[in-house]
């Protein structure tokens, strides 16, 4: 029924284009979503025209009618139901356009109508209850980020308050008397405040939410403090005009009791790579730095390297910063070799006669040559069992391949390993820059580094040739070789 409506309108337009037909927009209507069925919309005309309502989004008919020139509601209008189905020129400002052809053509209307949000939708937090953790004697003002409510109402009505009820107690007040509040807290200040980071954007209402967070000021409060808290958040809209709705999460919180002295690194182990040119030089090169901490921002924290032999000599490390550099005192031409070593993170404990407290880790130094890494070739094997013949390389060690167009789908056609002559147990990565649809390059196995599979995704063009890029990638490094063509 669609496409004969569209192909009539099309005939007419074309019939009378030479006549000029009169186009008129007429002023926005606003129409107030869920309103009663067979409400009046707008009057059109009172004399006799030929009045026809084009469905152009499937929905015009379905949701309005024109009687005796007027046009008027004959279903229920929801505009959250409207935005999801993309009916709105407009997600955030929901607009919709009537058209109407008027005496076979002779005139074309465009009736626009705003479809004005109700409060009919409550505020949504992110999760139904999320836990907190706070260290008891951490500084003042100490924040704790996390997603509050999103409102999907226009306008006014998304806008959203939050209470935070530090009762500690989960059923203790009313909804109802909770709307009434004029107050951000309650019984919470001056031990735990709730801020509101920012709002949630209206580029994507789908998945965005308010950004809160939870202050805490151990010291400000002369209560002992407990161990575990439970809290309610209360999400509360804006209806100038009727009844605020009302949501709430529950937050729980857990104040941990913070060791005395420690010390630790930031990462579990810490690796570096160097890249060098053909020869070294006797300049001292920046390779990284490690970092530990403690409990106490004020601990003044200590580095050394505690392997002593001819490789780390070549390493030296900032006491203070833990800042790590490579340095040819002996004017080495090459170096072939990866260091490994261990480094010391300590600090001196005033209050136990300069006792010393540590933490060792692990720090691994990869040294390569850009013009080595260049150093590779490419092995190619078919691995279409059923039929050697659908696939074979045109010329020995070229890239040059014929495959029968008539090779099933999903079929795996050839087998691409990569040889590094100088650094055979590093990793490469290959990645497929064309034809996604008709091929997919995945790894071989996850034993076997370097060696991926070329797989056909979808049937073959006849007589058409595939120029396939793949490029290469150092894992180590993240440096890019010259691309692979296969062809």
């Amino acid at each position: 029924m669609m496409i004969i409506i569209i192909s009539i309108l099309f005939v007419i337009i074309i019939k009378n284009s030479y006549s000029n037909p009169i186009i008129k927009t007429y002023p926005v209507v606003d129409l107030l979503e869920n309103i009663p069925l067979n409400t009046f919309v707008i009057e059109l005309t009172n004399s006799s025209n030929k009045l026809i309502l084009i469905n152009l989004n499937e929905f015009e008919t379905k949701l309005f009618s024109i009687i005796n020139g007027n046009i008027y509601t004959k279903d229920l209008i929801d505009r959250e139901e409207f935005i999801d189905k993309k009916y709105c020129l407009d997600k955030f400002y929901c607009k919709i356009e009537l058209q109407i052809l008027v005496d076979d053509g002779l005139a074309y209307w465009i009736i626009p109508i705003h479809i004005i949000d109700e409060n009919d939708n409550k505020p949504e937090f992110a999760k139904n209850e999320i836990e907190l953790k706070f260290v008891e004697n951490v500084s003042n003002g100490y924040k704790i980020y996390f997603e509050g409510a999103k409102d999907i109402d226009e306008g006014k009505n998304s806008e959203i308050r939050y209470i935070l009820d530090c009762s500690n107690s989960l059923n203790n007040n009313n909804n109802n008397e909770i709307l009434y509040l004029n107050q951000s807290s309650i019984n919470c200040y001056p031990l735990f405040e709730l801020i509101l980071i920012s709002k949630s954007s209206l580029i994507s209402l789908s998945n965005n939410f308010d950004k809160l967070a939870l202050k805490f000021n151990p010291s400000l409060s002369k209560k002992n403090i407990e161990n575990e808290y439970k809290f309610i958040i209360y999400a509360i809209d804006n209806n100038q005009y009727g009844k605020e709705l009302i949501n709430s999460m529950n937050l729980f919180i857990k104040i941990e009791e913070k060791d005395k002295n420690f010390i630790k690194f930031l990462l579990s182990e810490y690796e570096f790579i160097v890249l060098l040119n053909e020869t070294l030089n006797k300049n001292e090169n920046l390779i990284g730095k490690i970092h530990a901490i403690s409990n106490n921002p004020s601990d003044l924290i200590y580095y050394k390297i505690l392997s002593n032999n001819n490789k780390t000599n070549l390493i030296k490390i900032n006491s203070l910063t833990g800042q790590l550099n490579f340095i040819n005192e002996n004017n080495i031409k090459y170096i072939n070799n990866d260091i490994e070593f261990i480094v010391e993170a300590y600090l001196l404990l005033k209050d136990k006669n300069f006792k010393k407290l540590k933490t060792q880790i692990k720090v691994k130094i990869y040294f390569r040559y850009l013009h080595l890494l260049k150093n590779i070739s490419f092995e190619f094997e078919n691995i279409l069992f059923n039929n050697q013949n659908d696939i074979y390389q045109l010329n020995n060690n070229s890239n040059y391949f014929f495959i029968n167009k008539n090779i099933k789908i999903n079929e795996k056609l050839l087998k691409i390993s990569l040889i590094s002559y100088y650094y055979p147990n590093d990793k490469f990565i290959f990645s497929l820059e064309n034809y996604f649809n008709t091929f997919s390059l995945i790894p071989f196995s996850s034993s076997l580094i370097n060696t991926y599979i070329i797989k056909l995704n979808q049937q073959l063009i006849s007589n058409y040739t595939y120029l396939l890029n793949i490029q290469i990638k150092h894992k180590l490094s993240q440096q890019y070789l010259p691309n692979l063509l296969i062809i």
